[in-house]
């Protein structure tokens, strides 16, 4: 068939696992809410929607590597992406945007 041929037949039976799964869920809906709240922030300009969108695109960039070490074995430099982005960075940004929203304009 022309499908398997154009992505080749070791790639078009690879399985699934349900790791694999839920980690490409959580980058699909994680840049779905980051558009969501970058959509808001434009229309709004408030500093704890631009900070949730930084922290969302963070948490994106983690489970997108969650997804590939899941999917192809996890590297080191697959664990340092996954940590850095989704531990390290992503925590002060969604802690900021709290920090925006509960002091309000004061911040």
């Amino acid at each position: 068939h022309g499908f398997t041929k154009s992505v080749g037949l070791a790639l078009a039976f690879i399985p699934v696992t349900l790791n694999t799964a839920l980690a490409a869920a959580s980058a699909i809906v994680a840049v779905a809410f980051g558009l969501s709240t970058f959509d808001r922030w434009l229309r709004r300009r408030r500093a704890h929607e631009l900070a949730w969108t930084i922290a969302m695109a963070l948490f994106a960039i983690a489970a997108m590597s969650l997804w590939w070490g899941e999917a192809r074995g996890w590297s080191e430099a697959s664990f340092r992406m996954f940590f850095l982005f989704g531990a390290v960075l992503n925590v002060p940004w969604l802690a900021l945007g709290t920090v925006f929203l509960l002091a309000g304009p004061r911040a």
